[in-house]
């Protein structure tokens, strides 16, 4: 299948149980309805397929120290109006998700989660 740009704020562009995988790599943290997109990946997934989702992990130990001095996440510095405000671009993280958020996102779009990990520098307690 050829590459089609699409705004992911919508309905994509395919049709019901398309994939076999469909990846989702930083992306769910920038949409307007993290709701919405889970239920997208899940229309477009054939029956026993894979998703493989990725998010800044909010939890690591640096980013919860950043938001107990400052009040945000890592990765989640600024308040999405204003960057919207400096330069308009739409590349901004609006919603920090932590696990159990991504979680609950997938149950109701009806999807199950298999494996979760993170990975060791960004966890690490050194």
């Amino acid at each position: 299948m050829a590459y089609r740009e699409c705004d992911i704020n919508v309905a994509l562009p395919y049709e019901n149980e398309s994939f076999d995988y469909v990846v989702c790599l930083e992306i769910i943290e920038h949409v307007d309805d993290p709701f919405a997109l889970s239920r997208e990946c899940r229309r477009e997934l054939r029956k026993n397929g894979s998703l493989y989702i990725s998010t800044p992990n909010i939890l690591n130990m640096r980013s919860r120290m950043k938001f107990l001095l400052d009040g945000s996440f890592l990765f989640f510095n600024l308040p999405p109006m204003e960057w919207e405000e400096r330069d308009g671009r739409p590349s901004v993280h609006v919603h920090p998700i932590c696990y159990h958020e991504l979680e609950y996102y997938l149950f109701r779009a009806g999807l199950n989660v298999v494996e979760a990990f993170t990975n060791e520098r960004s966890t690490s307690w050194k």
